[in-house]
């Protein structure tokens, strides 16, 4: 609010701001910034647009993975690294112990943050222009098709429009792992972290799993009416 009133040299003068205090350069109220959790940032819009595109259809952390190697690799490709440099890497990786998942995402957009320092990009402007990409309706539907014939669980992407992909909990064998966790106390927000989906998603999905198994078993003590 102090920025608007700056601009304005006979606002600033004359008239209180909006707490009472005629110099607002002196107010805290207006000089403080905006409350954190009113400003949504990139991942909690990144979740937002994931309601859009998986809300029927979860997606998981084996396909997030997928998806990202692909991207990764997409990015070499752009700068012209070889297919030959590329598969040395990979070996190169997979030939070591493997990292803890927080240390190697840090490192990771670290190393994509300094390669667009010396590349002269924006990371956060490529970001935000394929963020609104994504959350286009045309390219929400685009999206939503191809996932719906997708031809599997594996990590190559690909279309089978002969055949649609069973999904949901008992599909991807999650099911001995919910109960236990529920059976344990375990929240559903926990239950989805260690699943690999979102937590309301996946309460959702058991409550339709407990209803088809309710009307799949016999009923006890039927009625011959």
């Amino acid at each position: 609010m102090w920025q608007a009133q700056r601009e304005s040299f006979v606002r600033a003068m004359t008239t209180p701001c909006e707490h009472g205090v005629l110099d607002f350069e002196q107010c805290p109220q207006c000089r403080a910034p905006a409350p954190s959790e009113l400003v949504m940032g990139y991942q909690d819009r990144v979740a937002a647009a994931h309601h859009a595109l998986f809300h029927d259809d979860p997606t998981d952390i084996a396909e997030r993975l997928a998806r990202y190697a692909e991207e990764t690799n997409e990015v070499l490709q752009a700068f012209g690294m070889s297919r030959e440099d590329m598969h040395r890497l990979v070996d190169y990786t997979c030939d070591r112990p493997a990292g803890a998942p927080a240390k190697e995402i840090g490192a990771a957009l670290l190393t994509l943050t300094s390669l667009c320092v010396v590349a002269g990009y924006d990371v956060m402007a490529c970001g935000e222009a394929d963020l609104e990409k994504l959350q286009r309706p045309e390219t929400i539907a685009r999206i939503r098709a191809k996932r719906s014939t997708r031809h599997g669980r594996g990590p190559l992407p690909g279309i089978d429009p002969s055949a649609r992909v069973v999904f949901g909990l008992e599909a991807q064998g999650h099911i001995p792992t919910v109960e236990a966790m529920l059976a344990e106390g375990q929240d559903w927000k926990e239950i989805g972290r260690r699943i690999g989906w979102d937590g309301e998603t996946a309460k959702q999905y058991y409550e339709r799993h407990l209803a088809r198994a309710a009307l799949s078993s016999p009923m006890e003590g039927g009625d011959n009416g």
